[in-house]
């Protein structure tokens, strides 16, 4: 059990922490004993523990004022620890090389933290405020510069690489269902359901710009083939059918996405309302981000795409800045769905810090909006479902992966020879924290002109290889909210004995869990660099399972290495 001290406003946010580090913990009392204990108070608490981890920016009592180096409270700092990069959003108090102890965590104005051993246990003493860190990512999110980096994942890294190399047990219940390396959410932005809801409007003109002189264009330079060029010149010449029904609207795709994804399963965000552009939208969207259809013109489609498994959600207007509106979006998607339940991800990704208690207020189940148009990666830095502050019952599951993002010449505009890596290093970041990759392909982005499919087709390819848990956004919502329905709870009579209980009030599901047992390392042994040894014993079935640490280091468990600096 972690026993753990934070300033008085902090309750909420460390609660949400220790949802996603799913291990043994509680608030600290005086009368209990800890191998570990973690502050963000602003003095050293004087505690009985093997491990004290102490972060904060502000001077405590007690240091000497040569050891601090100095106070940075510019924004937006890049630490490295064991190699990985990480960056801190709030001040920083560095330390000076002659520091007692070692330098666990750089950065370029000196020390970012230290490991001191002393005759009554270790302490470990970081320059920032672990917990103001953790709010200010799940509140307002990472700058684009850092969107590569799953910040929120490093943070609970290291503390397991700290607790696990200062020779105590450790065990979580890790965000990876049992079986899978990580989940895979496959959504689908409705923004378009057909060429033909279009006049002459900018959508019309813009599409025969770019299929007709862009894919000429395209082609001299090389950045398309004959094929691509061919497919866009035959979808302009169709126009005259498609308008007059007489041939296939080319940007409905329902049945195209059925076909691809016909083994798993998806998620469809589809518009509640027609020609709303919506509330408090400033700027170039204000004239153009009303969309021409809405979800009683496919009724037919939603009910074939329900029958087939997936899932229906919102798309929603002006659910992020007037809960009233909300309750509207969702009424009118449930009034075709029959499901009351649903979640939502914002049109154009509209979304302030206030947004998830709107959206919650409305009714929704979840959102999806957190992430960027501008880059893929991680806003909250984070794989896993959470809590946005100041929410009781909404949960957030971020998204990472846009097509338009990627390749639109306004945002990265990357070949696909580009943005493969990138998405391939959010795989194998996946693979090593768990968590959830969520995809956004929008609906008219296999179709002219944009053509984007082979690469989707590919995506998926390679993230079944790397055996994904492919299910919708409800599902995984689903499954992260009965990981935060176990509980654990220490036994009184028997010394180190703690019983993981999972809440029956909660749907079973197709992924069940692992509980994670992490190796001690021997003190003469440990380095930031050697790595920590873990195996997942898969949850027994009961409602209760107890976790003896004597038994189940005495077991003949296999390993498995993972590396700190395999991170990224």
């Amino acid at each position: 059990m972690i026993g753990v001290l934070f300033k008085d406003y902090q309750l909420d946010v460390a609660r949400e922490f220790f949802q996603l580090f799913k291990t043994p913990w509680e608030m600290y009392k005086k009368s209990e004993k800890y191998d570990v204990v973690i502050s963000t108070r602003d003095s050293f608490p004087e505690v009985d523990a093997r491990l004290l981890i102490v972060f904060g920016s502000r001077i405590m009592h007690g240091e000497s004022a040569y050891t601090i180096n100095k106070r940075v409270s510019g924004k937006n700092v890049l630490l490295n620890h064991g190699g990985v990069e990480f960056p801190v959003y709030g001040e920083l108090l560095t330390f000076k090389n002659e520091t007692p102890g070692f330098a666990c965590i750089n950065s370029k104005n000196g020390y970012a933290g230290y490991q001191l051993d002393t005759p009554q246990g270790r302490i470990m003493r970081l320059g920032y405020d672990l917990f103001q860190e953790i709010e200010y990512l799940l509140v307002y999110g990472q700058p684009l510069e850092n969107a590569h980096i799953p910040t929120l994942e490093i943070h609970i890294q290291m503390l397991r690489t700290w607790i696990v190399n200062s020779g105590i047990f450790l065990f979580e219940v890790p965000p990876v269902p049992a079986g899978k390396n990580f989940i895979c959410c496959l959504t689908h932005d409705v923004d378009f359901a057909g060429i033909r809801f279009h006049g002459l409007d900018h959508t019309l003109l813009g599409f025969l710009y770019r299929a007709s002189l862009v894919s000429v264009l395209r082609f001299i330079k090389r950045k398309a083939t004959a094929y691509y060029l061919w497919i866009n010149f035959k979808a302009v010449a169709s126009l005259p059918l498609v308008y007059l029904g007489l041939s296939k609207d080319f940007w409905l795709q329902f049945d195209h996405y059925l076909e691809i994804e016909k083994d798993v399963t998806s998620t469809f965000f589809i518009v509640p309302f027609k020609d709303r552009p919506g509330l408090n939208i400033t700027g170039h969207l204000a004239g153009t981000r009303a969309l021409r259809y809405d979800i009683n013109d496919i009724v037919p489609w939603v009910k074939k795409l329900q029958n087939c498994g997936h899932e229906i959600a919102v798309h929603g207007i002006d659910a992020w800045t007037d809960a009233e509106q909300g309750r509207e979006e969702l009424r009118r998607i449930a009034e075709v769905t029959g499901e009351s339940d649903a979640g939502i991800r914002m049109h154009c990704l509209c979304y302030d810090s206030d947004s998830p208690k709107r959206l919650e207020h409305a009714g929704f189940l979840y959102d999806s909006t957190f992430g960027y148009n501008e880059n893929i990666g991680y806003r909250g830095g984070t794989t896993q479902v959470f809590r946005p502050p100041g929410t009781n019952n909404l949960l957030e599951i971020p998204m990472h992966i846009q097509d338009v993002a990627l390749f639109h010449s306004r945002r990265l505009g990357l070949t696909a020879t580009q943005a493969f890596p990138l998405c391939m290093s959010i795989i194998k970041n996946a693979c090593l924290y768990g968590g959830v990759i969520t995809i956004i392909w929008h609906l008219r982005s296999i179709a002219p002109e944009r053509q984007w499919i082979d690469f989707y087709e590919a995506l998926l390819r390679e993230l079944k290889k790397y055996n994904a848990w492919f299910c919708t956004a409800k599902q995984a919502v689903a499954w992260f909210n009965a990981r935060r329905n176990i509980s654990f709870q220490a036994d009184s009579k028997i010394k180190k004995l703690i019983r993981v209980s999972l809440k029956r009030a909660v749907n079973n599901h197709a992924a069940g869990f692992n509980v994670r047992i992490y190796q001690p390392v021997k003190l003469e042994q440990a380095s930031s660099s050697s790595g920590i040894m873990f195996a997942d014993v898969p949850w027994n079935g009961q409602q209760d399972m107890d976790i003896h640490e004597k038994s189940i280091l005495s077991q003949d468990i296999e390993y498995t290495r993972v590396g700190f600096e395999t991170a990224l």
